[in-house]
């Protein structure tokens, strides 16, 4: 996955490498499950992601994500993949 510069993402302070475990309180199967359950909700929504922030203390946060729309071209900057 990819955390691109001024999205939701970022801005709710998740990096590559953390893992999500649930989507409003849903457990996921994968990174596919994950991006249907959060494609099927409207911009504007929020959203609360389960997620262990492997940089940190391994420990699991809830992270509360306002979703955008996703823009038609990437925007301009560095991102950040794995």
């Amino acid at each position: 996955m990819e955390v691109f510069q001024n999205s939701p993402a970022e801005k709710a302070e998740l990096n590559v490498g953390d893992l999500i475990l649930k989507v409003n309180g849903q457990t996921i199967a994968g990174i596919l499950t994950m991006k249907e359950k959060i494609q099927a909700l409207r911009p504007g929504t929020v959203v609360t992601l389960d997620v262990i922030k492997i940089n940190l203390d391994h420990n699991v946060r809830k992270v509360n994500v306002k979703l955008d729309r996703v823009p038609e071209r990437l925007p301009p900057g560095r991102y950040y993949s794995r």
